[in-house]
């Protein structure tokens, strides 16, 4: 069993990623939050047995660190961490600039371990039989891809950042652009905009990826609650729609169905369970039994990279560049 470490003892360290790394299998043997109280009470509650005065010690008490601090916090903790050859998973960003997460990346080259940064939605059970079915060429390749969300924040800036796109992308772009790389590969950025919307922000881009596959991405914070979608054209022409990773539905092109399939219209090829709800549903379980694989020296578990990270901001940058505005 991996002992962990937790630095952050906020809403979403305590609430969403210990229960996740409980139930991922990990040993929680400390946490560590500048609120000295907040951490306290996390320790009581969530019967943790020590509480860890600094970072320095978090980092040295078990085989891996988890970090979920306010965005502006993570770049030293992930340096110090790898530097000191500890494993780490940061939730996003792990950086708030492209300079920052490259310098990460030197950082890591140079370690024994390695990070892994937090874009749970690709271990959502629905996204993952999506990309099943894209890849498994059944019904040819993708041609056309397209991912959305919005949701009700920010509203405001995060963390004193300048535009509220920045904010925007730490928020709900980066797990957007991340899934879009995932699913198209390497992209360059074609036009990008942003939206003229009440009550928010919005922006959206298409893209070109590999064997001139289209995406296009658009998020946004003006929305009354979470949605995010997933539509998928492939080559045959039948199209794959997740809708706010509860169900995923199928409609056939004319050389798209299988020949013994019962019917050719639109259907559900599958539905999230009822028992999986929070943190196991929208994908936390998954990707913290990744990264624990990945401690426990399994390479050939995928983990999100700090390169994942890299991709997504210089995708974004691209598309402020597009839009007029100023780089991260």
């Amino acid at each position: 069993m991996t002992d962990v470490t937790i630095i952050g003892c906020g809403e979403h360290g305590t609430t969403v990623l210990l229960p996740a790394l409980h139930a991922a299998g990990a040993r929680i043997v400390g946490l560590h939050d500048a609120d000295i109280d907040r951490a306290a009470a996390a320790a009581e509650r969530c019967g943790i047995p020590k509480l860890l005065g600094s970072i320095d010690e978090a980092i040295d008490a078990g085989d891996a660190v988890v970090c979920a601090l306010p965005g502006p916090a993570h770049h030293d903790v992930v340096d110090k961490a790898l530097t000191r050859g500890r494993f780490v998973f940061v939730e996003k960003p792990p950086a708030v600039t492209l300079r920052q997460v490259e310098a990460l990346i030197a950082t890591e080259s140079q370690s024994t371990a390695t990070c892994a940064v937090g874009l749970n939605f690709r271990y959502s059970a629905g996204v993952e039989e999506l990309l099943r079915i894209a890849s498994s060429g059944t019904y040819g390749r993708p041609v056309h891809v397209r991912v959305s969300q919005f949701a009700r924040r920010p509203q405001r800036t995060l963390w004193g950042e300048p535009l509220l796109s920045h904010s925007l992308f730490f928020a709900q772009g980066i797990h957007v652009i991340d899934l879009a790389h995932v699913l198209l590969g390497d992209a360059e950025v074609s036009t990008a905009a942003q939206l003229a919307v009440a009550g928010g922000a919005a922006i959206s881009a298409t893209l070109r990826g590999a064997h001139d596959v289209v995406g296009e991405v658009i998020f946004g914070s003006c929305a009354s609650e979470l949605g995010h979608h997933i539509d998928v054209i492939m080559s045959s022409g039948t199209i794959l729609a997740l809708a706010d990773l509860c169900e995923l539905t199928l409609q056939p092109g004319d050389n798209g169905a299988p020949h013994d399939a019962p019917s050719r219209g639109r259907g559900v090829i599958w539905r999230r369970s009822p028992l999986a709800v929070g943190y196991r549903h929208a994908g936390y379980e998954g990707e913290l039994t990744a990264f624990l694989a990945n401690v426990a020296g399994d390479g050939d578990v995928a983990i999100p990279t700090l390169q994942d990270a890299a991709r997504a901001f210089r995708t974004f940058n691209a598309m402020l560049h597009c839009a007029g505005e100023q780089a991260l």
